[in-house]
Order: C-alpha cells, then sequence, then structure tokens
C-alpha cells in the first residue's frame, strides 16, 4: 500500500498547538510501512521536531525511533554511521537551533546505541550535548561549522576528562520512555 508523504503529513501535524497521539501514529503508520524513506521527509521530520511544540510521549518515542532508524538503517553504510553521516546528523540537529533539548541528544544517543561503529566526532558532539543540557547554558551553534560555537562549554578539550561512551552511559535522559 503506498503511503502519504511524510513531508506533507508532517507539515500538518500538531496544526492544532499540540502534537497528538493520533498524529503520531498517522506518522508511524506511514513511515514504517516496508517503502524507502526519502531525504525530504527526513528534513520534514526535523523541522518537526524543531519547532519545540507540546507533544504527547509517542512522539518523543517516535521520532527518536524515526531518525535513528534512518540514519544508521537507510544510509549506506547501512549499521554504521560513517564521518560524512556524523557531519549530516549534525548539521540538521544544529539547522536553526539556539539551544539543544533532551530530544536531540536522545537522537544522537539512539544513533550511537544502534550504529555498529561511529566516528568520534559523533561522540564528542553527545558529550557537548550533553553538557550544554546539564549546565543549562544556551549555545547557539554556527551551521557550517563543526566547532563548538564561542560561548559553548568546551569541556573536550582535555580528552582525558571523559570516554564518550561512559559519560553517556551515566546520562539520566530517557526521553523515549
Amino acid at each position: 500500500m503506498r503511503r502519504f508523504n511524510i513531508a506533507t503529513l508532517a507539515s500538518k501535524t500538531g496544526a492544532n498547538g499540540t502534537i497528538t497521539a493520533d498524529e503520531v501514529a498517522v506518522l508511524r503508520t506511514n513511515l514504517f510501512n516496508g517503502e524507502e524513506v526519502w531525504p525530504p521527509e527526513v528534513r520534514a521530520l526535523f523541522a518537526l521536531m524543531h519547532r519545540r511544540m507540546p507533544a504527547c510521549d509517542e512522539f518523543n518515542a517516535f521520532i527518536v525511533e524515526a531518525l535513528s532508524a534512518y540514519v544508521v538503517n537507510e544510509l549506506e553504510p547501512r549499521g554504521a554511521v560513517d564521518e560524512k553521516n556524523a557531519r549530516w546528523l549534525i548539521a540538521m540537529l544544529r539547522q536553526g537551533q539556539e539551544s539543544w533539548s533532551e530530544i536531540d541528544l536522545a537522537v544522537v544517543r539512539a544513533v550511537l546505541e544502534k550504529a555498529g561503529d561511529a566516528p568520534l566526532s559523533l561522540q564528542h558532539f553527545a558529550l557537548e550535548m550533553t553538557q550544554c543540557l546539564m549546565s543549562g547554558v544556551p549555545v547557539r551553534h554556527a551551521a557550517s561549522s563543526d566547532a563548538p560555537a564561542a560561548n559553548a562549554p568546551t569541556f573536550m578539550a582535555d580528552p582525558a576528562r571523559a570516554h564518550p561512551e561512559a559519560a553517556l552511559a551515566e546520562l539520566p535522559v530517557d526521553v523515549a520512555a
């Protein structure tokens, strides 16, 4: 059965000011039906996530599952994340954002957990997000740069301070539950 275009559905989701469980069910049914997911549809899901509107718990779980599945299972190399895909994910998360949210971090964590291999740049990015969220410091991002923003914490300057996997394992973020 041909699905509706996810980009069209995403643009209409939350029209009443909140994302409902019924809207998430429609998105889920149309996204996870065995057909290829197209890049414009994924960009639409990022745009929906970046609207930061009130949403049901099902939305958080859906967006984490959908975006991490796309990055790890649809992009080549499947089952892993290479540097090119890590840079793309980082750029998509930074796009238009002035601060991180727990859902942003949950997407990165899910990608790292699902991927059999991921570059250190993505692990370091997850740690940067973690520190920003824990410190409560809003961060302005330069979308064209992989360098931390001028007001971002610079804890990664000392790689001996934390191993990325250990720090992520200790993080108390659970938006997908």
